[in-house]
């Protein structure tokens, strides 16, 4: 894991994390927009981050688009394993 600064508290070190990487990620690919989404979890509680480069109305779509993605395959699975119990 990458050292901190010393200016980056351990509250907002993984927005500094994530803005590393988005940007690195930019240079490296030419993307447009690039969203990171993730959890992290401390005595019981999940806490949910989300840091994003890019125009946010393009942002927002890439983020709809994979859960439309992710919704359709979910159906797709909860039918194949419909199809495999008969």
């Amino acid at each position: 894991m990458a050292r901190k600064k010393d200016d980056q508290s351990d509250e907002h070190y993984p927005i500094y994390a994530a803005e590393r990487l988005a940007r690195q990620f930019v240079e490296e690919v030419g993307a447009d927009a690039v969203v990171i989404i993730w959890t992290t979890q401390s005595r019981r509680a999940t806490r949910y981050w989300r840091h994003q480069i890019g125009n946010a109305m393009l942002c927002n779509a890439l983020v709809e688009k994979t859960a439309e993605q992710q919704d359709e395959s979910e159906a797709e699975t909860a039918e194949e394993e419909e199809e495999d119990e008969e």
